[in-house]
């Protein structure tokens, strides 16, 4: 079942598995999903606002052009996503101790999240931004960070010879978190 050009507002479907279908063009206005089961759901140029997705089961939910404003994903884990066309947009998000690896987020905008303990590893983030978001201990293992905008991020640190850094962009002050490890002053 395919639904169209619909606003849901305030609805909360806590530990519910919604039936397989897809959206299409619809704003999700804080709403609960804590626990929902949205297994085989697509999802195509949504809008999310406000709403909570913790310990929700997204596995094969398709990401089609979808924005995220104000959604919390503490703990929610993307690997399980359907990769077809998958292009998300995050706004104001916490998405502390998420599991993102192995994606292909292509440039992908996460503006002012929470990212904290968020873990990347072997995902492909090629001209994906961080502007304003906060990556404390976030994993960036084997990762493709061509042209990744880290300018306006905040508290990264991570291993640079692990990872693809071919024109990455690095504000003066942020390099330093490429450096950590070496336990260096530099003043």
């Amino acid at each position: 079942m395919l639904t169209l050009d619909q606003t849901f507002e305030d609805q909360t479907y806590t530990g519910q598995v919604l039936s397989m279908g897809g959206y299409d063009n619809c704003i999700f206005d804080k709403c609960n999903f804590e626990g929902a089961d949205l297994a085989e759901i697509s999802f195509t140029e949504c809008n999310f606002k406000q709403c909570h997705f913790g310990r929700a089961a997204l596995d094969n939910v398709g990401f089609k052009d979808v924005t995220f404003d104000g959604c919390n994903f503490l703990g929610s884990d993307f690997n399980n996503c359907s990769p077809f066309l998958m292009k998300m947009k995050f706004l104001e998000c916490q998405m502390d101790l998420s599991m993102l690896s192995k994606l292909k987020l292509k440039g992908t905008e996460f503006k002012n999240c929470s990212m904290k303990e968020a873990d990347f590893t072997e995902s492909d983030l090629t001209e994906a931004s961080f502007d304003f978001s906060n990556l404390e201990r976030a994993i960036f293992q084997n990762c493709n960070l061509a042209k990744t905008d880290f300018r306006e991020a905040k508290n990264y640190s991570f291993e640079p010879s692990q990872n693809s850094l071919k024109k990455t962009k690095f504000s003066k002050n942020g390099v330093m978190g490429l450096l950590n490890r070496y336990d260096i002053i530099v003043s």
